[in-house]
């Protein structure tokens, strides 16, 4: 069986969980990624009778959600987006994508713990990395500089450790690993590098 009939097979057994299908612009390629865009599919199931059809060896969705998706790009009429992360190395070893795998763990835990995200959808980009989307209705309703916010925190720009500490008195109170945000991260791998034993010893149970 060739190429394109390993795809075939694949299709036909494929599930998709795509939010508002009806509402997704879609592109398709067979040499390139994008050969082919502006597609629209009310349900699934004619989505997959197209990919059967078709056999196209790539297709993505937008993130966005539009009134008429078919359309030309000002035409289509943007509704809403979730909110996606792109997590791409250079060179994809073995190894390098085992290290980025922890840092999309690590991303999808602070959405969860920090923003209280709960629909987060993670695919393998094909080659070199992770996308993370999140698709709660209130992270689709955000706009550009709330979102870039939330980058700004993720990835710590313009981060002070200085803020994890308060003083009282005459005592300098660290962060608890019961702390909201930052202070309880930074609490939590204090102690695991340096063990639990250290802090008992030294500060008690």
């Amino acid at each position: 069986m060739n190429l394109r009939g390993l795809f075939a097979e694949y299709y036909k057994k494929a599930r998709f969980h795509i939010i508002n299908i009806f509402q997704r612009e879609f592109a398709i390629g067979f040499n390139e990624k994008i050969e082919k865009r502006h597609l629209a599919f009310l349900t699934e199931e004619e989505l997959k009778n197209f990919l059967i059809k078709e056999v196209p060896l790539y297709i993505s969705h937008s993130t966005a959600y539009y009134k008429s998706p078919s359309l030309e790009m000002k035409e289509k009429g943007f509704i809403k987006a979730d909110m996606a992360f792109d997590l791409d190395i250079k060179n994809p070893t073995k190894e390098a994508l085992e290290m980025l795998k922890e840092e999309a763990i690590i991303l999808v835990d602070m959405l969860k713990e920090d923003f209280g995200a709960k629909d987060i959808l993670i695919a393998f980009s094909g080659h070199r990395g992770f996308h993370v989307y999140v698709r709660d209705e209130i992270f689709q309703m955000l706009k550009s500089e709330e979102r870039k916010a939330i980058v700004e925190y993720i990835t710590g720009k313009g981060f002070d450790y200085t803020f994890l500490f308060q003083q009282e008195g005459n005592k300098i109170i660290g962060p608890k690993p019961t702390d909201y945000g930052y202070r309880g991260r930074f609490a939590r791998k204090t102690m695991e590098m340096l063990g639990n034993n250290y802090f008992s010893k030294h500060f008690g149970k």
